[in-house]
């Protein structure tokens, strides 16, 4: 074959090794940053297995192990709902060409899917390629998919040797051959399986570790394992063969319809049933006798909602005996009739899944591709040179589901095979020691994993953002010391704490005087006046008066030496982090350990909004580029690829959604109090300032799902000319083109249109204000992000991505990005106290000017974003830092303020409180009045129109009256004119009639009043007029209602925004709430057969007496001004 360097010809050659011999010795690859070097060719690797014969016979294949029988049987010879087969008995010759079969099938869509991504998307991930990068894929199959990616990197000319790891000779050879002519690219094959390849692929690049490797793992083939199993597979290949900037390409199935996936694995032309039964055959041939009869056996195919996986079993057909015959003894296995084996399992992931999967592996999400209909997902992740755990209760919940979860009962409610000890505990799985080591994560002590992952952040900011050599004394923001100084003020205040307060050996107690003089605390002075600053500090002014960059570097590395030794010793007294803080004497060390590990990860973020406005700022070595960079990149890349991306964001988003939020209390901070640090045994840690926890009081509101974006300030700023204000967020790249600070350069707006915009508070009230809103406050804030449950953006924080990210209209952004802003001014409260470590950490900044900030940005660790009680804050003005006018931007004010007398406005304030006691304001006095007292007090009389003399009224006007103040304020206020659109006594029992009835209003809310067979009434308010919809639809305006009899009270279910299950309306029912599989209110197209349960979307009990009933008068009125 020809060399990977040879460019003088097409070359159709390949070559296949075989690997299923183990070999000993395999190397673990150790991560570092050192110089790219050209890859090897083949014929240097040391210990280079041979090739195998060419392949004649159609049985040959990775299955040559004797201990495979006995592996089979073992698993066969188990108690009743428990049986399996090994997946891998479908995989022999036949089973590859069957399944190659599925692949080209019309309902088996995921190949098609994948198809899809990689025609459009194939370019792309070929300008990831380097010269000499090496592409591995992991059970090759037939290589269609594959062709897209080798064809566009042959065009591109790009150098790269291609790995094929497949179990079957004669098929692995059929799919190299069938390629084609290449020059670029030279073709292997590696015969063997996942478990002999990795430790291959491991030994092989061990003598060149700085190869860029990509990894493909298409075909939903992380489907065929567990989640845990997934996470452990990654996270192995991740340890053993990737160094940073490599990649991997996974495929991954999205949970679409039961019925979609139901076809996929069951076909109409039964290939798929064929797949699995030949399954059974090889069985046969692997143990060299007749163990099982497939004509005694059915393929059984299942798909389970809630867990989101696929099964396959074999069923029995009748009560029978397998009968094994080893060398010395008979195995008799009986089976009974019915009794499920189980042979094979798909996991289809949500975004929230899969993202857990790759956290657990220690991988980064760099694309995401979905295909044309929206089914399956292709993600390109990638090896970072560090990563900070993110999510850790979700990762685990995806991984360590619960026993019910685990169960599968369509095996018999038994055990099974996912039941097993060691996917229900934790501490079993020690290749995920990142997500098991603190139980307790964001609540334990950082342990030294954590540590050295954050120094490894350290160092890619300030050794390749930043270039220390040419760097240090730039001082691109006056308020703040050169870079030189936060060099050296990280070590020196974690040294000067640990001696202060006698943590570690009293030897490592010495902090040279000058560098504590130098580099003890930073400095924030007053922006009107920076003559007027807190206690900080006094720093050289000549540049060769600052220590030696090699001498703050070595005294870093002497401060790291000390906590590495001392967390090394409390690991070896067998605790786990979580319980550090509760031993004797320990938890004031803890606490300085703690508190020095956020203060440096808050610096890497000064550090970073310091860097952005460096015209000198450089990217992070060994972490790959984004798309829009590349796109910017004429060197090699065809920018036309990308161009769409500009053409999707070349405007403003719609208008951001708003929800509202109720009246409530919110629990502001948490009880953490460092004087009990000598005895107590508590494992919380905060700041002063988030200490101790307080109770407020909040007023309805309604705010915004989202930030606002680049877009919107943009047009904010063109209709108020000033465009020649522009954040410090912004700059120019020409005389006519604006773009958005990010470490790889400036962005231009046409790809930033839909990020966060990042500004001053000041900047932010002045566009608030320009819309006739506000800001939040710091409860309301915290109140929004507590109640709100419904399906929110993946937060992008701790490096997840290196800059704000989109938002959109479909997901609310409760955190991450940028730091969010509020009208709070940061002071003291009542039960501050000033902490003793560090006394002037928060008392110094209370003068008035600046503002607490909330959440977390795109570089803020972790620990702190997800901690919610976490304060921050700024000066009113200061431009630099990662703020936004966040989801922050309300619509209308706290109901808290003075309100007019006029009852249409106190309606309102009723609706929007949302309780049974109302509030309102008078002049002089505080009130407390019923919602009866509200609507009696000169309501004006709601007219009921178009309603037949002689029909049955279902709706009265006391009913009305009462239903009118919970309507949304433009229809409480303006609507005195209700309309009947249909009834069941005039129009029919019909819900079609009742759809074509509604399709008159077209787009108007309505009201569904319903009397069931037991006289009780009951219905909905809808946001939306009814239609026939496959997909749920409304707003948060939607609520149910019923009248309490026995006191002649309405009770009204407003929106939880746990969901957006509001309504469901198709030919066959309609439905109002959802959630865990019950309706809040479901009636059937007869109009006649209903039922109603309580659910998460209205948090309704069941609206009446008895759960199902008939419903013997329905009407549905709408609203005109």
């Amino acid at each position: 074959m020809a060399s990977p360097t040879s460019i003088d010809s097409p070359s159709t050659g390949y070559e296949i090794l075989d690997i299923r011999t183990p070999e000993k010795g395999t190397i673990k690859l150790q991560k570092s940053q050192v110089n790219k070097s050209t890859i090897l060719a083949l014929s240097d690797f040391v210990g280079r297995p041979p090739s195998p014969p060419a392949s004649t016979d159609p049985s040959l294949d990775a299955f040559n192990n004797a201990d495979l029988g006995n592996t089979i049987v073992d698993s066969l010879n188990q108690p009743v709902h428990c049986k399996s087969i090994p997946t891998f008995v479908l995989y022999d010759t036949r089973g590859l060409q069957l399944f190659d079969q599925i692949t080209h099938l019309d309902e088996y869509y995921l190949t098609n899917a994948e198809m899809d991504i990689l025609q459009e998307h194939a370019d792309q991930l070929a300008d990831r390629m380097k010269e000499g990068s090496i592409l591995i894929e992991l059970g090759s199959g037939s290589l269609r998919k594959t062709l897209l990616t080798l064809q566009a990197i042959e065009r591109k000319r790009i150098h790269v040797t291609y790995y094929a790891l497949d179990l079957d000779q004669h098929e692995l050879e059929r799919s190299l051959a069938s390629l084609g002519e290449f020059t670029y690219v030279d073709l292997v094959g590696l015969l063997g399986t996942y478990d002999q390849g990795i430790p291959w692929l491991s030994q092989r690049f061990t003598s060149n570790t700085d190869t860029h490797k990509v990894v493909l793992w298409l075909g939903s083939s992380v489907g065929n394992q567990k989640r845990k199993e997934s996470a452990m597979f990654l996270r192995r290949l991740q340890r053993t063969c990737l160094q940073p900037g490599d990649l991997c390409v996974i495929g991954f199935d999205k949970r679409n319809e039961s019925t979609k996936i139901d076809a996929a694995y069951d076909d109409s032309l039964g290939v798929t049933r064929e797949f699995i039964m030949n399954g059974l055959d090889h069985v046969n041939t692997i143990v060299g006798q007749p163990l099982l009869d497939r004509s005694l056996f059915e393929y059984d195919s299942r798909y389970q909602v809630k867990e989101g996986r696929h099964l396959s079993h074999y069923r029995a057909k009748q009560d029978l005996v397998l009968t094994y015959q080893k060398q010395n003894e008979t195995i008799r296995i009986p089976v009974q009739k019915d009794e499920l084996i189980h042979v094979e399992h798909s996991y289809k992931y949500s975004l929230g899944e899969l993202t857990s999967i790759l956290n657990a592996a220690e991988l980064d999400t760099l694309e995401t591709w979905t295909d044309s209909q929206d089914t399956y997902r292709l993600v390109v992740a990638e090896c970072r040179p560090f990563l900070f755990d993110r999510d850790k209760r979700s990762t685990k919940a995806t991984l360590f589901p619960t026993t019910e979860e685990l169960l599968c009962h369509h095996c018999g409610g038994g055990a099974g095979d996912d039941v097993q000890m060691d996917d229900k505990s934790e501490s079993a799985t020690s290749s995920l020691v990142n997500i098991t080591g603190s139980r307790h994560w964001p609540e334990s002590v950082p342990t030294l994993h954590e540590w050295q992952q954050l120094w490894r952040a350290w160092d890619v900011v300030t050794k390749t953002v930043m270039d220390p050599e040419t760097m240090l004394f730039e001082r691109p923001i006056a308020l703040r010391h050169p870079f030189i100084f936060y060099l050296g003020h990280i070590p020196a205040f974690l040294d000067i704490q640990m001696c202060r307060n006698h943590v570690g050996s009293a030897e490592d107690a010495n902090v040279p005087a000058d560098f504590a003089h130098i580099f003890e605390r930073g400095m924030d002075p007053d922006m009107e006046n920076p003559t007027k600053c807190h206690a900080h500090s006094i720093v050289p002014e000549a540049d060769k008066d600052w220590p030696s960059l090699e001498s703050i570097l070595r005294y870093q590395e002497n401060v790291r030496n000390k906590v590495q030794r001392l967390l090394l010793q409390w690991e070896a007294d067998g605790c786990e982090a979580s319980e550090w803080m509760t031993l004797p004497g320990r938890r004031r060390q803890c606490r300085v350990l703690w508190m020095c590990f956020e203060h440096e990860a808050m610096h890497i973020e000064t550090l970073l909004y310091m860097l952005m406005q460096s015209p000198n700022i450089c990217p992070p070595k060994d972490v790959c580029v984004p798309a829009w960079k590349m796109a910017l990149d004429n060197r090699r890349v065809d920018t036309q690829v990308y161009a769409h991306q500009v053409k999707q964001h070349d405007r403003c988003l719609e208008p951001s959604p708003t929800v509202p939020v109720l009246a409530g209390t919110v629990r502001l901070g948490h009880d953490d109090d460092e004087e009990q640090d000598a005895r107590g045994s508590q494992v919380e840690f905060g700041w002063d300032n988030e200490r101790p926890s307080r109770e407020v009081r909040v007023g309805g509101f309604e705010i915004q799902t989202r930030p606002v974006t680049n877009g919107e300030y943009l047009a904010y700023l063109q209709a108020t000319n000033k465009l020649d204000a522009l954040p410090k967020s912004w700059g120019r790249l020409d005389n006519k083109t604006v773009g958005v600070h990010t470490v790889y350069g400036l962005c231009p707006l046409s790809y930033a249109m839909h990020w966060p915009v990042q500004v001053s508070y000041n900047e932010a009230e002045q566009y608030a204000q320009h819309h006739r809103m506000r800001l939040p406050t710091e409860p309301e804030l915290q109140r929004f992000r507590k109640t709100c449950s419904a399906e929110n953006k993946i937060p992008n924080i701790g490096f997840k991505t290196w800059h704000p990210t989109e938002v959109d209209n479909e997901r609310i952004s409760v955190f991450g990005d940028v730091w969010e802003w509020t009208e709070t001014i940061f002071d003291t409260y009542p039960g501050f106290k000033p902490s003793a470590l560090y006394p002037g950490y928060s008392q110094d900044f209370f003068d008035g000017k600046h503002r607490v900030i909330l959440g977390g940005s795109w570089a803020t660790h972790p620990r702190i974003a997800e901690r919610s009680t976490t304060r921050n804050w700024y000066q009113s003005g200061y431009p630099y830092v990662f703020l936004k006018v966040d989801t922050s931007t309300i619509q209308c004010t706290q109901f808290s303020l003075s309100i007019p007398k006029d009852n249409r406005v106190r309606s309102a304030l009723t609706r929007l409180l949302g309780s049974s006691d109302q509030v309102t304001l008078d002049d002089d006095d505080l009130t407390i009045v019923e919602p009866d007292e509200l609507v009696n007090k000169q309501q004006p009389k709601i007219k009921l129109m178009h309603r037949d003399i002689n029909t049955f009224a279902c709706l009265t006007q006391p009913l009305a009256l009462k239903i009118l103040p919970w309507l949304p304020t433009r229809l409480a206020t303006n609507s005195t004119r209700w309309k009947l659109l249909f009834s069941l006594d005039q129009h029919g029992s019909s819900l079609s009639t009742l759809y074509h009835c509604c399709a008159q209003q077209s787009s108007a809310p309505c009201l569904l009043v319903l009397q069931t067979d037991s006289d009780e009434i009951l219905g909905a308010y809808i946001s939306d007029s009814l239609k026939i919809d496959s997909q749920y639809y409304g707003s948060g305006e939607c609520f149910l209602w019923r009248m309490a009899d026995e006191k002649k009270q309405l009770d009204v279910y407003p929106w939880t925004t746990a969901n957006y299950y509001m309504i469901y309306s198709d030919r066959d029912f309609l439905a109002f709430g959802g959630g865990d599989g019950d309706f809040g209110l479901w009636i059937h197209a007869d109009l006649m057969h209903c039922y109603t349960q309580p659910c998460a979307t209205f948090n309704n009990p069941s609206l009446a007496r008895s759960s199902r009933f008939e419903c013997v008068a329905l009407e549905i009125w709408t609203f005109e001004f």
